[in-house]
C-alpha cells in the first residue's frame, strides 16, 4: 500500500506544479495522518518538518482555488468577448475546411463555453478569421 510505504519512511512526496503526481489535498491528508500514526513514538516527527507538509497543505489548497477562479475568469472572458460579437458581420472556418461569413445572431453558452449561432450554423469563437462591422 502507497500510504503506509511513504508514511514508513518518514517522508512525503513533494508538491510541484510539474512534477507529474497527482496529489489532491485528500490524498495529502491521507498521507500526512498515516505518517502520524505510524511514525516511531520514540523518534517523534520534528514539529518545522510537521508545519512545513502542513504548509504544503496550505499552498494546495490555495493553488487549487486560484486554477478554479482563473477557469472561470477565463470563461467569463470567452462569453464576454463573445456577446460583443451579436450583430457583427463575421467570416469563419467552416466544418468543410472553407472561409464562410455572416452575421451572428445570438450566443448559446454550453458548459460555461460560447458557441456562436451564425446565420443558423453554429460557430465556435476560435474559428472566426475576421470581424466587420454591424
Amino acid at each position: 500500500m502507497r500510504v503506509a510505504a511513504v508514511a514508513s519512511q518518514g517522508t512525503t512526496p513533494a508538491l510541484g506544479a510539474t512534477g507529474g503526481s497527482d496529489l489532491d489535498k485528500s490524498t495529502f491528508l491521507q498521507l500526512l495522518v498515516a505518517q502520524l500514526k505510524n511514525q516511531d513514538p520514540l523518534n517523534p516527527m520534528d514539529n518545522q518538518q510537521f508545519v512545513a507538509q502542513l504548509a504544503q497543505l496550505r499552498t494546495l489548497e490555495q493553488i487549487e482555488t486560484l486554477n478554479t477562479s482563473s477557469q472561470l475568469a477565463l470563461e467569463m472572458e470567452a462569453v464576454n468577448q463573445s456577446m460583443a460579437l451579436v450583430g457583427r458581420q463575421v467570416d469563419y472556418r467552416s466544418e468543410d475546411s472553407t472561409t464562410k461569413s455572416g452575421v451572428v445572431q445570438r450566443v448559446q453558452i454550453s458548459g460555461g463555453m460560447p458557441t456562436l449561432i451564425v446565420d443558423g450554423h453554429e460557430v465556435a469563437p476560435g474559428d472566426v478569421t475576421a470581424v466587420g462591422p454591424a
